[in-house]
């Protein structure tokens, strides 16, 4: 029956009927709009819906500065909670944290491929907010997420570097597409190849994305939004390009652009909006170009150098905006004070100085990799962290630091009064870590204050020219080691771990009710009255000091107390740097007051550039200082010559040799220089680094040893790079000891170390040793990255171990990656060797065609058609279906020349989900007609 039939007979009817069918119809429209809107709904009632700390909240941090930073500017601006403004949402916009329904089965990756449609559903008003990661970084891009939702902004995406995270984001309702990288799931480490390799991904996304046609707000996972900016963007609508810089000096001091002549520093990738107009996107492909002809550029290098091609003149007197790149790029350059960086933001407080409301934060500038940047946004209450984090199971120790005035105020503030202040503040603290780790309680940090900024490279005390004030409250990164305290170190040689907690943490809105509540002020000073009067206050949340001086006399046990110092002694990093002193920095020291005449002096001599915690004289130091005459004095003369700046390496060894790496911005001094242009007025940094580089090149023993002295001697061993390079060189020779001396000497691996120390071990056919290492990395608790387990697969095919290559495939799979093809052909490489192709089926299990295609050629290769494999062509029949590749899954099984019930199976239920029902009754009635019956 038509639907115009009933209508008809309606309109002819008695009027009686008319009422009937109108109430019908009426009934019909309130009922389908219940059950959709119930179906809409019901995700949020699901066992396995989104924590309401997650959901958008009713009001919104516009203005969230760092808490009790109150002295470091007469305004304080903490706290200002706004409501949103209500925003339209598209008709297509699926609400963001709205989770799929309980027990649903994740959608075939290709509906997560980004194409225009699928960016279209979240765009509003032409514009998309985008950022992008992998699952190290999954509380980072919540956070983002979360702040963009409680200030209504909702048209966003994620992109999803690996499938853990894919899947991740998509079952708390967040909207997120596949990059289609295949990345690590783990914490890369900046400077590493795979951080390099996230910084082009980032460019072929923008590359992507532009040719839709939508305005483009590209973020990095390290910021969060303070405060809706689409607002502040539209009111450049000329700018092709707007984007963040690291300028540290104001040039103006209100909301308009930063004057670009003035503007000295790069601009920085990490915050840049993009408008899809010709000259956007013909940088956009010209900077993908550049990145991938050249792995070495480094992606915000490359991005100034293309912008600053051409730079002026000024598109007109009033809007700030400056022609760049080709001459028609309209550029425009976000000012610092409220698109801040880690610097305007922590150091310098620069938006409330200006009174001025920020929008942006982006935590560069800081000193301890990833652990730094989260403890900075923790600092600032603006990281979201669970409701345990809040209340720990054995409560926290917290106490009220004493500090003279006269530490704070009187004097020049030069390094004789900053030190003083630090270590007054640091031997309160080393009290206060005795005490958490005696009672078993988080330690609350107090705020810290500083009289000298810390930086990469020779400075005055604070930046000429910047707004920071002396003394300021400094992040906790600038005299601690953050990344070492939150480390998990062996208990039997550092005693029980001591969990930490940022200074503003009872400032944090999400503080629960009964920790404030549950409160305890007191003033002890042994320990045994600690143990005695402690134990009947177990059940209370927060213990308070009074004070920490002299507030305990040290531990009973004399074991635990080498053990806590051996701790504590790490806890502490550096502060550079002096000017004219080579190497500029200094140590702080976590028991300076046990050191009589203790004074703030860089390191003298290269044996004693190391920490204080670290012997003098070490293995390798001293065996190279025993060499023959001969070789001793070949390595002082050349040592002398450059470090009496008689002529640099560079030039004994020609330009031209040395083109690639004479930008000095390629080399990174530590593991976390911000994205800033600086000069350093020493460059005897660099020629290491080049001698390091050209002896990778061609090794030998000499050559190896020479490197080390000078390494040792204008102590640059301690910067990974440096050190991981040198065991390479040694290895490299054949002098395995060696390398296996330095790598020992290493107390802080990184990814990088450990995979250098096996591929050492493997290129001097110590494959047993190489596994050894493997295990210790484990037994360490070191993050592994997928080129260490390339690395382990390679060892164990060579010693024929394929039990223990099971247990790497397992770790593979449970770990995510399973989905780098080198992996995979590890894998598949090592069980040919041993005889067992069959165990590679396990990796249809990740659903992921690129394996399935190596393993396909493979199997093709071998005879997978054949009877003795039939269970391989079931793993591919089921490996293409997973991926929507029915078609390749339909060649397979009809290229078998013998097929089992689990190969009708397969194929029958890979149509099914694939949406081919007909065809898949056609199949089964097919398997019926042949003689092999349904199961």
């Amino acid at each position: 029956m038509a639907w115009g039939n009933p209508f008809q007979e309606v309109a002819n009817s008695k009027p009686l009927f008319v009422t009937i069918y109108a109430t019908v119809l009426v009934g019909i429209v309130f009922s389908s709009f219940y059950v959709f809107s119930a179906i809409y709904s019901s995700g949020n009632s699901t066992p396995d819906s989104t924590p309401s700390w997650w959901l958008p909240t009713s009001a919104s941090y516009v203005d969230s500065p760092p808490l009790n930073q109150a002295p470091n500017s007469s305004q304080t601006a903490v706290g200002v909670i706004l409501a949103p403004t209500p925003q339209p949402r598209s008709k297509l916009m699926k609400p963001i944290w709205e989770v799929p329904p309980s027990g649903s089965r994740m959608p075939p990756l290709k509906t997560f491929r980004l194409t225009k449609e699928l960016v279209q559903q979240r765009v509003k008003d032409n514009v998309v907010i985008v950022t992008f990661g992998n699952y190290a970084f999954m509380d980072f891009i919540l956070t983002w997420v979360k702040h963009l939702t409680d200030l209504g902004l909702d048209n966003l995406l994620v992109g999803a570097m690996d499938t853990k995270l894919l899947e991740a984001l998509y079952r708390k309702g967040v909207p997120v597409f596949d990059m289609g990288s295949r990345m690590s799931t783990i914490d890369v480490g900046w400077g590493s190849p795979t951080f390099h390799k996230m910084g082009r991904e980032k460019v072929i996304l923008i590359d992507a994305i532009l040719p839709f046609g939508y305005e483009l707000l590209m973020c990095d996972t390290d910021m969060v939004w303070l405060k809706n900016p689409l607002p502040y963007f539209a009111r450049f609508p000329e700018a092709d390009v707007l984007t963040s810089t690291d300028q540290v000096i104001p040039t103006v001091v209100d909301d308009r652009l930063d004057i670009w002549q003035q503007v000295g520093a790069a601009f920085n990738i990490g915050i840049f909006h993009w408008r899809p107009t010709e000259s956007a996107k013909k940088l956009a492909k010209e900077w993908k170009d550049m990145l991938l002809a050249d792995e070495k550029i480094w992606d915000q290098n490359g991005f100034n150098d293309l912008v600053r091609r051409q730079m002026g003149p000024s598109v007109d007197e009033d809007s700030g905006l400056v022609y760049a790149f080709d001459g028609n790029l309209k550029l425009g350059l976000l000012p610092a004070s409220i698109f801040c960086s880690g610097h305007t933001y922590f150091v310098q407080v620069m938006y409330q100085q200006l009174r001025l409301e920020p929008y942006a934060l982006h935590t560069t500038f800081q000193y301890a990799g990833t652990e730094g940047k989260r403890h900075r946004l923790r600092e600032a209450t603006v990281f979201y962290d669970p409701p345990e984090y809040y209340d720990s199971p054995g409560g926290f120790l917290t106490f009220k630091p004493s500090i003279p005035k006269t530490l704070l105020l009187e004097g020049e503030h030069n390094l004789e009064s900053h030190f003083s202040l630090i270590n007054y503040q640091i031997k309160q603290i080393r009290t206060a870590l005795a005490i958490a780790s005696l009672l078993n309680r988080t330690l609350v940090m107090p705020p810290l204050w500083c009289r000298l900024d810390r930086l990469w490279f020779p400075h005055p005390g604070v930046l000429v020219g910047s707004m920071t004030r002396q003394p300021f409250v400094c992040p906790l990164d600038h005299v601690f080691e953050v990344n070492v305290m939150l480390k998990e170190l062996p208990v039997e040689e550092f005693g029980p771990g001591i969990n930490l907690r940022e200074y503003s943490f009872f400032s944090n809105p999400s503080m629960p009710r009964q920790v404030k509540e549950s409160w305890l002020d007191v003033q002890l000073c042994n320990e045994e009255t600690f143990k005695t009067v402690f134990s009947s206050f177990k059940d209370v949340k927060v213990i308070q000091f009074l004070s920490m001086q002299d507030a305990f006399l040290g531990f009973a046990d004399k074991t635990r107390e080498e053990r806590f110092r051996s701790r504590v002694k790490r806890y502490v990093g550096i502060w550079c740097c002096v000017d004219n002193h080579s190497p500029g920095h200094i140590y702080y020291d976590m028991y300076w007051d046990e050191k009589p005449g203790w004074k703030p002096v860089p390191p003298q001599t290269a044996a004693d550039d190391h920490p204080p915690w670290k012997l003098l004289g070490s293995t390798i130091y001293n065996n190279l200082m025993l060499t023959s005459p001969e070789l001793h004095d070949l390595i002082i003369d050349n040592i002398h010559r450059i470090l009496r700046g008689q002529c640099s390496w560079r030039q004994r060894t020609g330009k031209g040799r040395w083109k690639r790496w004479r930008d000095r911005r390629q080399h990174r001094s530590f593991d976390e220089r911000p994205h800033k242009e600086q000069r350093f007025e020493n460059t005897r940094f660099y020629d290491v680094l080049d001698i390091i580089k050209f002896s990778t090149m061609k090794p030998d023993a000499v050559t190896a040893t020479m490197v080390h002295s000078l390494v040792l001697k204008v102590g640059a061993l301690a910067y990974l790079p440096t050190s991981t390079s040198l065991l390479v060189i040694y290895s490299r020779v054949r002098d395995f000891g060696s390398s296996v001396a330095l790598f020992n000497e290493i107390l802080y691996k990184d990814v990088i170390v450990w995979n250098a120390m096996m591929t050492a071990s493997i290129n001097n056919q110590c494959y047993t040793a190489a596994v050894d290492i493997f295990m210790e990395m484990m037994k360490d608790g070191s993050e592994f990255d997928s080129t260490t387990l390339v690395i382990v697969v390679s060892a164990l095919s060579n010693v024929n171990e394929m039990k223990q290559g099971w247990v790497v495939h397992g770790l593979s799979v449970k770990s995510g990656m399973l989905s780098d093809s080198f992996l995979c052909n590890a894998l598949i490489d090592m069980y040919a060797k041993c005889g067992d192709l069959s165990s590679s089926e396990t990796s249809t299990c990740l659903g992921e065609l690129s394996i399935g295609q190596v393993i396909h050629g493979l199997g093709i290769k071998l005879g997978y058609k054949e009877s003795s494999h039939i269970s391989i062509a079931n793993s591919l029949i089921s490996l293409y279906s997973q991926c929507g590749d029915i078609d390749s899954a339909n060649i397979v099984f009809r290229e078998m020349v013998f097929k089992d019930v689990v190969s009708w199976n397969a194929m029958i239920d890979g149509l099914a989900s694939n949406g081919k029902i007909l065809e898949a009754f056609d199949l089964l009635h097919e398997m019926q007609l042949g003689g092999s019956g349904p199961t």
